[in-house]
């Protein structure tokens, strides 16, 4: 593939793909050790607390709201912790990888940061209308740009990772307005009317790593049946009505 080389993911150390990929799992652990249905040592021998997970959790999303918001209201992918600054670049799956994780977070965390994590998660769905296109009413794959990038289309795993959390935070009440409720049957809506073709789900983005690079972000294509698109989708349905 055509994608940026490794030594990318050093510099842009905080990227929104690895904050789901890591913080998803410790929201599900946290909640097992509430629940009692697990028992956690830290390498030192020490019972790791659900209290403190949640700390780390809430910090951390804390951090990505405060410093790779965008002009565009949407999130910035990468962040160079060395530098103190962003990759410049809002691509639409890392923001659908976030929303969710943030979703999980609004849903979940103890009481002391519920009111802090569901204002994150209804600021950046404003941002996330803002972005949906009036004609396709999906996103594209650099989610701020539109036409303005070569091969930058509307892109199958961040509407349908935005639809799912669109629907399910309405349903939840984490969204009290119903245009929260109508932008996101209007993506699921658009997704299986014309992301489906003859049984193959069209146009996710194929992986290319962060980069400051905006053009770098189509490089390698678009793909049918691929997981990402598909999962979302599956989530967005049990929330669909």
């Amino acid at each position: 593939r055509n994608g940026v080389p490794t030594k990318a993911w050093t510099r842009w150390n905080i990227c929104l793909d690895g904050i789901f990929m890591s913080q998803l799992f410790i929201s599900r652990l946290a909640q097992s050790i509430e629940k009692g249905t697990i028992e956690v040592m830290d390498l030192e021998g020490n019972i790791v607390k659900a209290e403190d997970l949640w700390d780390d959790l809430c910090e951390r999303m804390s951090f990505v709201m405060e410093n790779m918001l965008s002009e565009s209201e949407v999130l910035y992918h990468g962040y160079c912790v060395a530098e103190k600054v962003t990759n410049g670049v809002c691509w639409g799956r890392g923001n659908g990888w976030y929303a969710m994780t943030l979703l999980e977070a609004a849903l979940n965390c103890p009481e002391k940061y519920r009111e802090t994590m569901r204002g994150y998660f209804r600021q950046l769905m404003d941002g996330v209308l803002k972005w949906q296109d009036d004609e396709t009413f999906l996103w594209y794959n650099v989610i701020d740009h539109r036409e303005e990038i070569t091969d930058n289309i509307p892109e199958s795993s961040v509407s349908a990772m935005l639809s799912y959390c669109l629907l399910k935070g309405y349903r939840k009440g984490l969204l009290p307005d119903e245009k929260y409720h109508l932008a996101g049957l209007r993506g699921f809506n658009a997704m299986v009317s014309d992301r489906i073709i003859e049984g193959n789900l069209i146009n996710t983005m194929c992986s290319s790593g962060v980069t400051s690079d905006i053009n770098r972000y189509a490089v390698n294509g678009y793909v049918d049946n691929e997981a990402k698109s598909i999962g979302a989708l599956l989530l967005a349905i049990r929330y669909y009505k």
